[in-house]
């Protein structure tokens, strides 16, 4: 069937389809599925004018799909772990994030421009927008936990800057990344 329209995606908002399953035991939903493919399709039909009918859209769709199943799995591997870790994002964490997104005014001046931007580019509500953001989050505070080496390493070199120490050798004493760390 694989549906990608609004209908389907409503219908699979009240009942969980499953796409996948990931250690033998959890379902990945349909719907996390299409969140991911819907926001794809939308910025690369409204954005760039993709035509997913032609044979090159229906190539780009096709890669759009692998993509969103991929990140439908990782997101569900984040919250399984997660969910192993005790690990959770609160709605001060999703408001804390928005703020931030505020802040740096990438998305709009005021409430109504914030909304029109994450329509027109993603097809997104504000309550989709959360939805990433908390996974996001979640992802982020999973790998905090699992990788505590890169955990200690970083509050090391924030130790250090607050005790004064040269930004620029600093970064370049810890960067894992070789154009910066020369």
């Amino acid at each position: 069937f694989q549906s990608t329209s609004s209908f389907m995606y409503g219908v699979t908002q009240v009942i969980p389809f499953p796409v996948a399953v990931i250690n033998g035991r959890d379902f990945v939903s349909y719907n996390s599925y299409l969140f991911e493919l819907r926001h794809y399709m939308h910025y690369y039909e409204t954005q760039q004018n993709v035509n997913f009918s032609t044979t090159a859209g229906k190539q780009h769709l096709a890669v759009f799909k692998q993509r969103s199943l991929n990140q439908a799995l990782q997101n569900a591997y984040v919250n399984q772990l997660a969910t192993t870790n005790n690990l959770s994002v609160s709605n001060g964490d999703i408001d804390n994030a928005v703020a931030l997104v505020r802040s740096e005014n990438r998305l709009g001046a005021n409430n109504q421009v914030f909304q029109n931007v994450l329509n027109e580019f993603w097809g997104w509500s504000m309550n989709d927008f959360r939805q990433e953001l908390s996974q996001e989050l979640m992802a982020q505070k999973v790998v905090n936990k699992l990788d505590t080496q890169t955990h200690q390493k970083a509050n090391q070199a924030l130790s250090e800057l607050k005790q004064g120490a040269d930004f620029a050798t600093l970064a370049k004493q810890v960067s894992e990344d070789n154009s910066t760390s020369s």
